[in-house]
């Protein structure tokens, strides 16, 4: 009984000196009672000890799918309400041309047209009475072409 005894107290003084590390390792580890961490954190010096392989982009090299873009049907009794047209020299970091227009008629036909230019209509276009257009040229690229809205002819019913 005596050895019992001796070994329970001996296990208790155990137990105080290394207990208290446990709950402290326990407690850090649930970040002192505001639960896990969700993103875990290494003890490594380098994130990444080698450079990250980086693919090069066989997007670089494709052409754009189409140099003119048209909006709606162009009829006989449609009047030309916009033109515009623009030629830009090359450029080595590339550039756009940004058109913008409101009318007081519905546009029935958008003509974009561009020799090596990528036209893209933001906002409006055909059924609406305004247009945001974005032409733009890739590095050392001719930026040229024309940009033309259309509307119903307007009829006179006071004859």
């Amino acid at each position: 009984m005596k050895n019992y005894l001796l070994l329970f107290i001996a296990f208790c003084s155990m137990l105080r000196e290394f207990g208290s590390n446990q709950t402290f390792f326990y407690e850090r580890m649930h970040n002192f009672g505001l639960g896990r961490r969700i993103i875990p954190t290494f003890d490594s010096r380098y994130a990444f000890p080698e450079p990250i392989p980086i693919k090069k982009s066989v997007i670089e090299n494709l052409n754009a799918a189409y140099q003119n873009m048209y909006q709606g049907l162009r009829q006989t009794n449609d009047t030309r309400v916009y033109k515009k047209r623009f030629d830009y020299s090359p450029k080595e970091v590339g550039q756009h041309v940004f058109f913008e227009e409101i009318f007081d008629c519905i546009i029935t036909h958008l003509a974009i047209e561009t020799m090596e230019g990528i036209p893209i209509v933001v906002r409006g276009g055909v059924g609406y009475r305004y247009f945001v257009v974005v032409i733009k040229a890739k590095p050392w690229k001719r930026l040229n072409g024309s940009v033309r809205a259309y509307c119903k002819k307007k009829y006179d019913f006071s004859q």
